[in-house]
């Protein structure tokens, strides 16, 4: 019922991780969810943003003209970043995470990194737009009375993203979305598993009507009809599996079937 699609190894620090993705057919994902629940339970982030036992989850990529940031992805050069904006839940975002996934060789040990900061909504723009400054950003974060460490992590992914963001003529350009179930025992971090359904990728840029840019949004304007043509929707679920096994460290058998 599942077929494998891409697998990653690193050893790092004494720990074998590996990210295994596998397609599960339409049919079958009832199927491999029970499987799971006999080992895992279904781990919940917030439980007011769940429907059933899975999270609404929107994800805006950016990326230039020549998709570089594309492209650098799927040939995996090394250091290639991708930019995007997330937020979970149904309905209009309020809180985002702006996060940078940067690729590093597992080969030589390395491992990928992801960062993310947070910012309200209305910030989005304004930091997209370099209006947002990091001074005003700063003076928000001590008033919520967050600490030196976390502000000087926040300053350092803010100006590097809005220096990409200038440099490289980044802007929205193509959501993901998808509803995820979540599977992990809490702060054990040995077996995580996640199945992303109804998934489907949406240009964010509408064929007819001004681009998110030109409209002065960050994402797509919901009250626009979806064109077919600027929707893809992916026929199988996604079943992402993480390990996090000490050297020598065989993964469970339930797993490995």
């Amino acid at each position: 019922c599942c077929c494998c699609c891409c697998c990653c190894v690193t050893v790092l620090q004494g720990f074998v991780r590996s990210t295994t993705k596998y397609w599960v057919r339409a049919e079958d994902v009832s199927h491999v969810k029970y499987h799971v629940l006999q080992h895992l339970p279904v781990f919940q982030f917030d439980k007011s943003d769940f429907a059933g036992d899975a999270q609404l989850i929107n994800s805006v990529y950016f990326d230039n003209e020549n998709l570089e940031l594309y492209h650098g992805r799927l040939d995996k050069k090394p250091n290639a970043i991708a930019l995007r904006i997330r937020w979970y839940g149904p309905g209009e975002p309020q809180k985002v995470f702006v996060e940078r996934k940067t690729h590093r060789e597992s080969w030589k040990g390395e491992e990928s990194v992801k960062e993310r900061i947070t910012l309200d909504e209305d910030k989005v723009v304004p930091f997209l737009e370099m209006e947002y400054s990091l001074e005003q950003a700063v003076a928000d974060l001590r008033a919520a009375g967050k600490s030196e460490k976390e502000i000087d992590a926040f300053s350092a992914l803010f100006t590097e993203v809005r220096q990409q963001l200038d440099s490289k003529q980044l802007r929205p350009f193509i959501r993901t979305q998808y509803m995820r179930t979540a599977f992990q025992i809490p702060f054990d971090s040995t077996v995580r598993i996640s199945m992303d359904t109804n998934m489907c990728m949406i240009k964010e840029n509408p064929d007819e009507g001004p681009s998110c840019t030109l409209a002065g949004r960050w994402y797509r304007d919901p009250s626009l009809p979806i064109n077919r043509n600027e929707i893809t929707r992916f026929p199988h679920a996604v079943l992402e599996v993480k390990l996090s096994l000490g050297q020598g460290q065989e993964s469970p058998a339930w797993v490995q079937e």
